[in-house]
């Protein structure tokens, strides 16, 4: 697999804003339900986060 010139995330520099990604309004819309959809997933049955 060649290199795509696109630099890797390191997990310790994971988080970042929408305005970094350098994405259109429609892609802004998916990353935020993305999101949102896996904060609900990674919630138990009392609430906490898991």
């Amino acid at each position: 697999m060649t290199s795509s010139g696109v630099p890797v995330a390191n997990a310790a520099a994971a988080y970042s804003t929408f305005d970094s990604l350098r994405l259109n309004r429609a892609a802004h819309s998916i990353v935020g339900r993305l999101i949102s959809f896996w904060d609900s997933r990674n919630i138990n049955k009392n609430g906490d986060f898991i």
